[in-house]
């Protein structure tokens, strides 16, 4: 279990240094916050919640799902 762990460690920690994970990680919170607060609801809390859920598990899950290519 620790030969896991430090494979985990050190994975984690090439990933923080690379561009592309930064970039994907900026790309990511502003998707999931700044985008869904753009939409107007129906004015209740309920249902600004439900679009700011519906949203950003929508974008976020459309970002993680597709490759980078090049």
């Amino acid at each position: 279990m620790t030969s896991f762990l430090a494979i985990a460690k050190l994975t984690c920690r090439s990933a923080v240094r690379s561009k592309v994970f930064r970039f994907l990680l900026c790309l990511l919170l502003f998707c999931s916050v700044v985008i869904p607060l753009t939409i107007k609801g129906d004015g209740t809390i309920t249902g600004e919640v439900q679009i700011l859920l519906e949203y950003s598990t929508g974008i976020v899950g459309f970002i993680l799902s597709h490759p980078l290519s090049g």
